[in-house]
């Protein structure tokens, strides 16, 4: 008994697809800041380097029933300087993908919705596909930007606080066999975030305050 149990297992353990070893998560996709944390979380991630160019970076790897993921770097240039990470995931047999699925489905339980946006690897595109944009809290958020957020939430009467400093964006689309996530990067660093954020603070107090007077 105890040997057939274990010819078994062994056989179910050799036909679980190999998606949920080295799969990337959401809080690697949030966690990539620039291009060398790209690189360095595709490497840990077993990914294998595909190519590069004066624009994309490009990563791969291979799961089981010939799925794939193919992870890209895109630079800034002299059309649109904002970087930005985007993961094309393939089609299993039943035309979806688990990661993919799995991926979405925690967004979609723990972060809010923010926008439908054009998505497309070429400008001006009209065919370019709506991405659903999702704003999602980082966990290892910049302490100067999570005192900025508390100033702003106790001090501002008046005024969208809905604005979060410290959340990260992402973005999701489902099309024609292929699953792709969007991660545009910010196209300012942190110092420059905390530097801006606060000089638009004290000019918004310092109108607050004048405004309250005339009242």
């Amino acid at each position: 008994m105890n040997n057939y149990f274990m010819k078994k297992l062994l056989l179910l353990l050799l036909f679980i697809p190999l998606m949920s070893f080295g799969q990337i998560t959401l809080q690697e996709i949030l966690a990539i800041d620039s291009e060398n944390t790209f690189k360095r979380t595709m490497i840990e991630n077993g990914f294998e380097f595909s190519e590069a160019d004066e624009s994309v970076v490009t990563y791969h790897k291979k799961f089981a029933y010939q799925q794939m993921i193919s992870a890209n770097f895109r630079r800034g240039d002299s059309l649109s300087t904002d970087e930005s990470i985007y993961f094309i995931f393939t089609a299993d047999s039943d035309e979806k993908n688990d990661i993919w699925d799995g991926i979405y489905d925690l967004v979609k339980k723990d972060c809010r919705f923010n926008e439908l946006r054009k998505y497309s690897s070429e400008v001006n595109d009209p065919d370019a596909q709506d991405v659903a944009m999702y704003k999602c809290p980082d966990i290892h958020p910049d302490p100067r930007l999570v005192a900025l957020q508390k100033r702003i939430k106790e001090e501002f009467t008046a005024g969208d606080k809905s604005i979060d400093l410290t959340e990260l964006e992402i973005g999701f689309l489902a099309k024609g066999g292929y699953y792709l996530i969007e991660r545009p990067l910010p196209d300012v660093t942190a110092d420059q975030m905390v530097e801006l954020t606060t000089l638009l603070m004290e000019y918004a107090l310092e109108k607050q305050a004048k405004d309250s007077i005339q009242e």
